[in-house]
């Protein structure tokens, strides 16, 4: 979607390594955001799935399902932000 908003074309795909996104621009600050939008989004999930916790019954099996996606998530972005690190990107 960041791709999109600044009107590059993206190729998405999955390779052994994982999930990624190619796109086409020159501009530094623009593939910066590119590559960083995805760690900001499992972030943002994670966020509000941990903030649905408060509204959630205490007795209720989907706070515990909850819980796992939000921590999955923030595994994701961790793993993701450490995987650009390592590239060169950050």
């Amino acid at each position: 979607m960041a791709a999109k908003n600044y009107g590059l074309d993206a190729k998405f795909g999955i390779d052994k390594e994982g999930f990624y996104v190619e796109t086409f621009s020159q501009a530094t600050h623009i593939n910066a955001i590119i590559n960083h939008s995805g760690p900001i989004f499992n972030l943002i999930i994670s966020f509000l799935g941990l903030s649905s916790i408060l509204i959630l019954p205490k007795t209720d099996n989907i706070r515990t399902l909850f819980i796992i996606i939000s921590m999955t998530n923030i595994l994701v972005a961790l793993i993701s932000i450490s995987a650009f690190a390592y590239t060169g990107v950050l």
